[in-house]
């Protein structure tokens, strides 16, 4: 311990019988001091291993399915970038439908106003819903300010029309963004492909411009992506001087989450909570989840415990973390932030959380140092053995710590500040050193 800490209490004071007394200093390192879990059926938590356990029966809320109709061949008209929209609207539509459309785009102007003399016009049935995507996709590409609805005709066939109208979202863009820039974001959104998730808007030097924009793209696209500013060189050198180095606005759709398959233990399962065994030291309960937090890339509201453990210890405890599999979980066992301050394990598939006190009690395992005779003579061998069997038979005072009594605040301590508020005489007793 250190010199301070016989403020906290922290020196032990043994006694092997009335005559004899002996002291020492516990928790000199955080080695001195361990702590074990115990759970609510009586049991010592301890780590003993990391073997994954077996998928061996299905999901709680799997339930049996309909066998899926064979599937049929349809038509299909694929549409890469590098393909004419206006090409793909003839071969589907036909001459005389696409001209339709044209007209239609051309009543909108660069004042981003429409001059509305129809609030739609239709383009006729297209029964194949790969068609109908085609169909989709070009017109967006060749006019970013419209979009393309399916409604289900009212007669009996219920045959899928498609109607063109005004994109009220695309004006909305347009007032913060020029023309082309607005284009851009909407062909990105609407016939973006699997190369291309990122788009880069232009340089912009208007920190509040780029926080309206960043409002908007959150309400019209938050659902499917995020923007963030970035800084050109950002904590690096500039080797191109004649480098455009304003800030700029980046959009990426986010990463689509993997649909559960039955069997799937890689799959991240939002219904499945996987319960373990968390050996940590030196570190409080608090920063060993974050730590795990960090790392699986999942919110910290996902792990729940019994209860926090000791920072300046070995302290072993059980531990539920929700939508992560056993297999994923023991992934994370081997990286350098988990792995230099503490050991996971005993892995299990849980239905629920742990709260707050879900536990029986704590194992403690003290080394006690320096053990001398009161005077600080040493001390034999069975002095200690006496003293040892005597707080086994009759206990001891349970002393606390500085995270009990608080630190030093100017040359007052916390525990004083404590003390004056229970006598009410805060002023008095406090002013001098506060």
């Amino acid at each position: 311990m250190s010199a301070d800490m016989s403020v906290y209490a922290m020196e032990c004071h043994l006694r092997s019988d009335d005559s004899v007394k002996l002291r020492g200093c516990i928790k000199q390192h955080w080695t001195d001091f361990q702590v074990n879990e115990i759970d609510v059926n009586g049991q010592i938590v301890e780590l003993t291993g990391h073997q994954i356990p077996p998928l061996t029966e299905r999901l709680p809320d799997a339930e049996e399915k309909p066998p899926k109709r064979p599937k049929v061949d349809k038509p299909f008209f694929p549409l890469s970038v590098d393909d004419d929209p206006h090409n793909t609207l003839v071969s589907i539509l036909g001459e005389a439908v696409t001209r339709k459309i044209d007209v239609f785009a051309s009543l909108y102007n660069n004042e981003a106003t429409l001059l509305k003399e129809t609030d739609s016009i239709s383009i006729g049935v297209v029964s194949e819903k790969q068609v109908r995507v085609a169909v989709h996709v070009s017109v967006r590409k060749l006019y970013p300010w419209l979009k393309t609805e399916t409604v289900t005709s009212t007669c009996d066939t219920e045959e899928k029309e498609m109607l063109v109208r005004y994109d009220e979202d695309y004006e909305k863009v347009a007032k913060l963004l020029s023309k082309v820039e607005t284009d851009r974001l909407f062909v990105f959104f609407k016939c973006c492909n699997e190369e291309k998730k990122i788009l880069d808007l232009d340089p912009d030097n208007d920190k509040e411009h780029r926080q309206k924009v960043h409002r908007l793209i959150n309400e019209l696209f938050g659902r499917c992506s995020e923007s963030k500013t970035q800084v050109p060189y950002a904590g690096r050198k500039q080797l191109d001087r004649s480098a455009d180095d304003r800030p700029f606005i980046q959009i990426r759709f986010r990463q689509s989450r993997r649909k559960r398959k039955q069997g799937d233990d890689d799959a991240k399962l939002d219904d499945v909570s996987t319960g373990f065994v968390l050996l940590k030291w030196n570190i409080e309960t608090l920063g060993a989840v974050q730590r795990l937090a960090d790392v699986l890339s999942v919110p910290v509201s996902s792990f729940s415990f019994a209860g926090t453990k000791d920072k300046r210890a070995v302290t072993t405890q059980q531990m539920v973390v929700k939508g992560v599999t056993p297999k994923r979980l023991d992934s994370a066992r081997d990286h350098p932030r988990i792995s230099c301050c503490m050991r996971i394990g005993n892995y299990t598939r849980s239905t629920c959380h742990l709260t707050l006190g879900h536990l029986s009690g704590n194992r403690f395992t003290v080394i006690i140092r320096d053990c001398s005779h009161a005077d600080g003579s040493p001390v034999r061998d069975k002095v200690i053995d006496d003293a040892v069997s005597g707080i086994r038979r009759d206990g001891f005072i349970n002393y606390f710590g500085p995270q009990r009594f608080g630190c030093l605040l100017g040359s007052v301590m916390a525990f004083d500040i404590g003390l004056a508020l229970l006598r009410g005489n805060l002023v008095s007793e406090c002013a001098s050193g506060v």
